[in-house]
């Protein structure tokens, strides 16, 4: 960690932003942002139910919690 980066933390867990990527990271956090607001709530859950699937795959598990 180096001054003047920033530093996120919720009950989920800790995240630290480098200074010098910083602005990338708010700009693609907007797009997200915009792109959830717009989706209904079972378009957000398959998309998620994706991710964590491809994950669990890439680990070699098939079980989803």
């Amino acid at each position: 960690m180096r001054n003047g980066d920033i530093v996120v933390a919720d009950e989920e867990g800790v995240v630290v932003i480098g200074k010098d990527v910083a602005e990338q990271v708010f700009k693609k956090t907007q797009q997200k942002c915009f792109k959830e607001k717009h989706q209904s709530l079972e378009q957000w859950q398959a998309e998620h139910y994706k991710k964590i699937s491809a994950a669990l795959s890439k680990l070699g598990s098939t079980d989803l919690l």
